[in-house]
C-alpha cells in the first residue's frame, strides 16, 4: 500500500488501456488497510472490481507471517468493504474449496460473486511449503496438510441454491472440465496453469491452447443436446 504498489497499477493499467482488470488483496490487507487505501488502489488500476482471497492456510505457513494470525473480525470487515467499495467485491479461496456454511455466510454479508477456487489445482499451502527448508516444521506440517480442503465440484455442490453467483476455478485443465462445472452452476471458468504453460511458449501456443479448450466446450454442448451454457445446467439438474 506504498507509493510503489500505486505506481506499479498505475503503469499496469497505462500498458493495457482496453483491458478489464480485477484487483485483489487478501483477507489480511482487509483487516489491517483503511476501505480509503483499498479505494486507492481500485481507482489507480481502474479496476471493475476487487478480489478478496481467503488464503488462511496458506499464511500459516509463510515464514514471513511469523507468529500467530489473527483474524478476529474478518467477516465483519469484509461486509464493511462490500458495502464501501465503490467496486463489487468477488471472495475467492486459494485452492481449498469454500464448505456450505461459508457459502452461505458470504452470501449473507452480500458479496457480489464467489469464487471455490477448489482443492484440484495449484493449492497455495502446498507452494508455502516448499519454500521452507526440507526439515523445519512448516515443510514438514505443509506436507501432511497437502490435500486440506474440498474440490471445486464439491463447492459447487454445496453452493447449489445460492443466490449469490458462483465462479468455478481450481483443477480446470479442459474444455470438458469447463462444461462439467458449468452443468454444476458455475457462472464463469478459471484456468491457470494450462494457459500460463502455453503462454510461457508463446502467443500463438497459448491461442492454440484456448481455441482447443472451446472447440472441447462446444463438443460438450452438442452431445448433450444444449444450444446455450444455461441449457447444460437444466441437463444436469434433471437427472
Amino acid at each position: 500500500y506504498d507509493s510503489d504498489a500505486r505506481d506499479e497499477w498505475r503503469k499496469i493499467r497505462r500498458e493495457v488501456p482496453d483491458v478489464a482488470l480485477i484487483g485483489n488483496v487478501g483477507i489480511l490487507q482487509v483487516l489491517e488497510a483503511p476501505i480509503s487505501r483499498i479505494q486507492e488502489l481500485v481507482e489507480n488500476l481502474n479496476a471493475r472490481a476487487l478480489f478478496v482471497h481467503l488464503n488462511v492456510w496458506q499464511e500459516c505457513f509463510q515464514p514471513e507471517r511469523g507468529g500467530g494470525l489473527r483474524l478476529g473480525g474478518a467477516f465483519l470487515a469484509l461486509e464493511k468493504l462490500v458495502r464501501g467499495l465503490t467496486v463489487p467485491v468477488i471472495v475467492k479461496e486459494t485452492g481449498c474449496g469454500f464448505s456450505k456454511a461459508t457459502l452461505e455466510r458470504l452470501q449473507n454479508i452480500g458479496v457480489s460473486i464467489i469464487d471455490v477456487a477448489g482443492l484440484g489445482g495449484t493449492h497455495w499451502g502446498r507452494v508455502e511449503g516448499l519454500r521452507q527448508a526440507g526439515d523445519s516444521q512448516r515443510s514438514q506440517a505443509a506436507h501432511h496438510f497437502a490435500n486440506w480442503g474440498q474440490s471445486t465440484v464439491q463447492s459447487l455442490l454445496d453452493g447449489q441454491g445460492l443466490r449469490t453467483p458462483l465462479w468455478a476455478s481450481g483443477g480446470m485443465r479442459s474444455g470438458l472440465d469447463a462444461a462439467k462445472v458449468l452443468a454444476l452452476g458455475a457462472r464463469r471458468v478459471g484456468f491457470a496453469k494450462p494457459l500460463l504453460e502455453a503462454a510461457l511458449e508463446g502467443e500463438d501456443k497459448l491461442t492454440s491452447q484456448m481455441d482447443l479448450f472451446e472447440f472441447e466446450l462446444k463438443v460438450a454442448m452438442f452431445c448433450s443436446g444444449a444450444r446455450k451454457l444455461a441449457d447444460l445446467q437444466s441437463r444436469w439438474q434433471k437427472k
